[in-house]
């Protein structure tokens, strides 16, 4: 819906938006424009640049990425959980990356988490290790309660990397909004095309599976140091 339609509704007699509803939704697909465009901006900026390289821990990350984002989840109500430190926790996700690169990873995949789950709800953010092509990697799991995504978004997702466990969707989800398309701006593939870029230049991957009863869950997976 763009925003002639918006001063369409308003317009209407009786109006099917008040004042407020109107400049809210306004100033959401403000945002989610300069959103879009910002993705583009790091889309292409990845593409491009070379990597600067330093050990990194995941959980750390993690919790600047939440520290940054943490104003749009308050603003739904939504509560952002990540586990407690602990020490094996923090050995297992030593990694040697780009620090800023994936930090914006986590804040992109928290974000359209945030966008598609219901007010009041809950994201959950775990790590712990996974054994790929006999190689330990490191992961930051993301988990929310929306309504998932579409088996044609999910096909879309596999031809940009990423690999999907679960397309099942229980039929609890059909209660929520499922992640069928693009928001407005389009900014759903845009960053997530950025996401697996990052993510691939890492020597990394990404897992993605819908949750039961609801929600998406999305697995980071980057190559473990020897710390």
């Amino acid at each position: 819906m763009d925003i002639l339609v918006l001063f369409e509704l308003r317009n209407a007699v009786p109006p099917r938006l008040s004042e407020s509803e109107l400049h809210q939704q306004i100033e959401e697909r403000v945002q989610r424009t300069l959103d879009w465009a910002s993705d583009m901006v790091n889309l292409t900026q990845v593409q491009s640049r070379s990597l600067q390289l330093s050990e990194n821990n995941l959980y750390y990350l993690a919790l600047e990425a939440i520290e940054q984002i943490s104003a749009q989840a308050s603003a739904k109500g939504i509560q952002i959980h990540i586990a407690d430190w602990s020490e094996t926790i923090e050995q297992n996700g030593w990694v040697y990356v780009d620090g800023a690169l994936i930090e914006r990873v986590i804040i992109n995949l928290i974000g359209n988490a945030i966008r598609y789950s219901p007010a009041g709800s809950s994201i959950d953010i775990s790590f712990g290790q996974r054994t790929i092509n006999e190689q330990i990697y490191a992961t930051c799991c993301i988990q929310d309660e929306g309504g998932g995504i579409s088996k044609q978004q999910f096909a879309k997702l596999a031809q940009q990397g990423y690999i999907i466990e679960s397309e099942q969707l229980s039929s609890a989800a059909a209660i929520l909004p499922i992640i069928t398309k693009p928001d407005a701006a389009g900014s759903l593939g845009v960053g997530l095309s950025m996401v697996s870029a990052i993510v691939r230049q890492h020597g990394g991957y990404i897992y993605m599976s819908n949750r039961h009863p609801v929600g998406l869950k999305v697995d980071i997976c980057l190559p473990k140091t020897n710390t």
